[in-house]
């Protein structure tokens, strides 16, 4: 296996991060924090962190794995060189990207939770099974196109990388804990708007409009469930209208008639979800659920 040794120091002006999971011991997901952060200079230069949301890069990509595996990321999580994640210099801490190999065009669905890659160049440093993924890990770096694909969820859940991973593969694994959609769900109309894309779903899916109180003060944190779709880009365009509000998710989930798409915001404190429905509410989305879980 190609190894890239941890970085000095001396010759980048940072530190590496401390180690906090011996040998190949479980990481746990998640359990980080949400950064953006003030621009820094990393070995001479400067990077300026922001959501670019047009993001759609060339470049060339790197990749880490055993040296870094088990040591703290830029956002607090634990680097899992097993898991479908990178890091990126600027983009929000986690986030998500599309990161496609120029030179076969296969394509993985990445958690960007840690900062890099900081060599004249690169633009992005995936984990060793992201690389493998899309086929430059025995190479060490490869040609990569990077497209952002908008914020990430807090709690480390990855069913969405894995789940495009085995779609782009053909393969068809099934994913644990994914509950199944009891009541059938119409074709979400050609013609997406924010608030057109409802009506394909008027008879199949009974949604509540907002909790109650005393529920609210019961409950810990929630999300805010705002679409289901068979077409995944359809999902992706609800994601990407409501990326304002926070972290949404898209997660496939099992129905009568094949897979779907859940569209959610979250997570979120439970007593926010009265303000967080509103400003949903804001963009045309006015059937929500509130899950908690």
């Amino acid at each position: 296996m190609v190894s890239r040794p941890a970085f000095t120091e001396a010759e980048y002006g940072v530190r590496t991060s401390p180690r906090v999971v011996k040998g190949h011991g479980k990481i746990t997901k998640g359990g980080g924090h949400y950064k953006l952060g003030r621009p820094y200079k990393v070995a001479g230069r400067w990077y300026v962190p922001r959501e670019d949301r047009s993001y759609d890069r060339q470049g060339i990509g790197s990749w880490y794995g055993d040296d870094f595996h088990g040591r703290v990321t830029a956002n607090g999580e634990i680097f899992d060189m097993n898991g479908l994640t990178a890091a990126h210099p600027t983009f929000p801490l986690p986030s998500y990207a599309y990161v496609t190999n120029l030179d076969n065009g296969r394509k993985v669905l990445v958690r960007v939770n840690d900062r890099g890659p900081y060599v004249a160049g690169r633009i992005i440093d995936l984990s060793y099974a992201s690389a493998r993924a899309i086929g430059y890990a025995d190479k060490g770096k490869g040609r990569v196109r990077v497209q952002y694909a908008g914020r990430a969820p807090m709690n480390g859940d990855d069913r969405r990388e894995r789940q495009f991973l085995a779609e782009q593969s053909g393969s068809q694994r099934k994913f644990v804990n994914m509950r199944p959609q009891s009541r059938q769900v119409s074709e979400p109309p050609r013609a997406w708007s924010p608030t057109a894309y409802r009506s394909g779903h008027s008879n199949g899916v009974v949604l509540q409009s907002r909790p109650s109180r005393e529920r609210l003060q019961s409950q810990g944190a929630a999300y805010i469930q705002v679409g289901l779709f068979r077409d995944l880009e359809n999902a992706e365009r609800l994601r990407r209208d409501l990326a304002h509000v926070g972290a949404v998710e898209v997660a496939p989930m099992a129905s009568e008639n094949g897979h779907i798409y859940r569209v959610r915001v979250g997570p979120i404190d439970a007593h926010d979800t009265e303000r967080t429905v509103a400003t949903i509410s804001q963009r045309g989305v006015s059937d929500t659920r509130v899950v908690f879980e």
